[in-house]
């Protein structure tokens, strides 16, 4: 994993001013690349229309390099956190947060 300039993280809190907190401080101690149970964390969101046009709505913030995108959807002015999986292009909440969701993965 790859430290991630404290600038870059501004930028992106600039874009994103309300993105979840458990995910920002995930970044500023972990940061990005290739994570042995995460698959592909991003040094910074991607809007999913700049992937695919199914993506649209997710604000992509990693991937498992094997066709399933993750990240955060905006409902009702709250982030969610979600699931794309290609093969389908269905939406899948399967963690209530990214925190959640990283404490899923790392458990043995």
């Amino acid at each position: 994993m790859d430290v991630i300039p404290p600038e870059k993280i501004a930028h992106t809190l600039k874009l994103y001013p309300d993105l979840p907190q458990d995910y920002i401080e995930w970044l500023k101690e972990n940061g990005w690349g290739e994570h042995e149970v995460l698959g592909m964390v991003y040094e910074q969101p991607i809007p999913g229309d700049e992937i695919c046009p199914e993506a649209k709505d997710l604000l992509v913030i990693g991937d498992n390099m094997a066709g399933f995108m993750y990240g955060f959807v905006r409902k009702n002015g709250q982030w969610e956190f979600r699931g794309l999986e290609s093969c389908g292009w269905k939406y899948e909440t399967f963690h209530s947060s990214f925190s959640d969701y990283v404490a899923f993965m790392e458990r043995d």
